[in-house]
């Protein structure tokens, strides 16, 4: 089983690792000084790419759930929430997905009348190369 970072299995049950713990609040602690991803990373101990450590960052099962142990405190991870919100604004990073608008055509026809070979694989072939789509 897989674990996150910051957590272990001992004798069949999740715990915290703490030297991993250390370095997690840290990033939560350095993240609110301004500091860039990359740079928080450095400063924690933690030589990942910006993507991990944005991950672990955005994670709530570092607040606690049922199963995991709370690494940081609720109140820590809010404030960074709001924090990576309030830059993601900042670089006009804010913007929605809209929905991908997708027709399929139903409607098909064949082209102009074309001499059929024998062979099976070719025959299909020459078939599927004379579908037109009607618009």
């Amino acid at each position: 089983m897989k674990t996150y970072y910051g957590y272990q299995i001992k004798h069949g049950e999740i715990t915290v690792d703490e030297n991993e713990a250390r370095i997690i609040r840290d990033l939560f602690e350095i993240y609110l000084t301004g500091k860039s991803l990359v740079k928080v990373g450095e400063e924690a101990g933690l030589n990942k790419t910006h993507g991990f450590i944005g991950r672990v960052l955005a994670n709530p099962i570092y607040m606690g759930t049922d199963f995991y142990p709370a690494i940081v405190s609720i109140e820590l991870y809010e404030k960074v929430q709001m924090e990576r919100e309030r830059r993601k604004n900042k670089l006009g990073r804010n913007f929605e997905c809209k929905p991908l608008k997708m027709s399929i055509s139903t409607k098909f026809q064949w082209k102009n009348k074309v001499k059929l070979p024998r062979d099976p694989l070719r025959k299909a072939s020459v078939l599927y190369e004379s579908i037109e789509v009607e618009v």
